[in-house]
């Protein structure tokens, strides 16, 4: 069965993956949605919105930084993570081109790394080979632009992902537009979604100081579930 595609620190461990989507008792029974994207600093505003927005729409965004204190090893997170997920979102664009200025041709510390399309060749894998609920999975594939991912990743040149151009309210209103039309409508727009996501930017600063993180450090990155907790907070709240 061919997918739905919207277009345009290991150890080893024995946990059981999911059986099942349509919603995680243990996370409030909302749609999962497993985000695929790079874990580095030029990304973490899009990452961030990304989740913004999944939250806003009503859904439990994870990935495989998403609560690592089980037993079960990376991969094996990840997999778990994938097989309960409702929905996907990834990013497909080469981490390099959110680097403004850097070369990563003789830094081996810069070269780029394929998580993501690993993690997308796993999604697509469980799409066709799983079970009747993986095979329900919908994925939306999102790119700076589509000559980043013909480079790429060729074989998915009948896969056109939706374009950003590197703009967060864009890539807002591509993730609001996916979720949205899959789950029926919201109880909000993008143009709200935006105007609360800078407004939850401007006050992290203060909220990593109440949460006794150094403002520096406080990213979606660094302290992931802190973060998307005072996130959530912040939604809940009516920021």
């Amino acid at each position: 069965m061919r997918p739905d595609i919207a277009a345009g620190p290991d150890r080893d461990g024995t946990d059981p993956a999911p059986t099942g989507t349509g919603g995680n008792p243990a996370l409030g029974g909302k749609p999962i949605v497993f985000i695929n994207c790079p874990y580095d600093r030029p990304y973490m505003p899009y990452f961030a919105a990304i989740a913004f927005t999944a939250y806003c729409c009503k859904t439990q965004p994870v990935c495989a930084l998403t609560d690592m204190r089980g037993t079960a090893g990376r991969l094996d997170n990840i997999k778990n993570r994938i097989a309960a997920s409702d929905f996907s979102i990834h990013e497909l664009s080469p981490p390099s081109v959110f680097r403004q200025g850097l070369s990563i041709a003789l830094n081996p510390e810069k070269q780029p790394r394929h998580n993501m399309a690993f993690e997308l060749g796993l999604t697509l894998g469980a799409t066709y080979w799983g079970g009747p609920v993986q095979q329900k999975h919908k994925a939306l594939l999102l790119a700076r632009n589509g000559s980043d991912v013909r480079r790429a990743l060729s074989d998915l040149n009948l896969l056109d992902p939706q374009i950003h151009d590197g703009k967060i309210e864009i890539l807002i209103e591509k993730v609001y537009m996916f979720l949205n039309e899959r789950r029926g409508p919201g109880t909000t727009g993008p143009a709200d979604i935006i105007r609360k996501f800078r407004k939850f930017q401007d006050e992290t600063p203060e909220i990593a100081r109440k949460m006794i993180w150094e403002p520096a450090r406080f990213n979606i990155i660094e302290c992931h579930d802190d973060y998307m907790v005072a996130m959530v907070d912040r939604i809940d709240a009516g920021s």
